[in-house]
């Protein structure tokens, strides 16, 4: 297991007016991770009615009379996955082996992405 630090936000805004997320977790690969984010990427979309509303009215423009639902949910998975924006990287213990997950998470959450990757990364 490892520690990872990342970041997921919107791509409408690119994380702007704090429509993103930063944290440190535990994970057991770079799969969990990827899914981690993503999530976090996913909720904070689904957390703004105004970005869903016009993700909505995007994918209206492209339904068509003979698309089943099943093609309008891929539709919509497609278009809502275009939307997001995440990335992470592991921590280097060597620079962050004295701070616990939660003080590490802490702190991720109130400094700059950059910043945080640049000293414990």
């Amino acid at each position: 297991m490892a520690r990872y630090v990342y970041y997921a936000c919107e791509n409408i805004y690119g994380g702007l007016h704090g429509m993103n997320i930063c944290g440190v977790v535990e994970a057991n690969s770079e799969d969990e991770i990827a899914d981690i984010a993503r999530t976090a990427a996913y909720e904070i979309i689904e957390s703004y009615s105004c970005i869903v509303d016009n993700l909505e009215e995007t994918i209206a423009e492209y339904i068509t009379s003979d698309m089943s639902e099943d093609d309008i949910d891929a539709l919509r998975s497609e278009i809502y996955a275009e939307d997001i924006d995440y990335a992470w990287h592991k921590i280097d213990e060597t620079k962050a082996g004295i701070y616990t997950t939660k003080q590490l998470d802490t702190y991720a959450a109130d400094t700059d992405y950059d910043y945080f990757i640049s000293t414990f990364c």
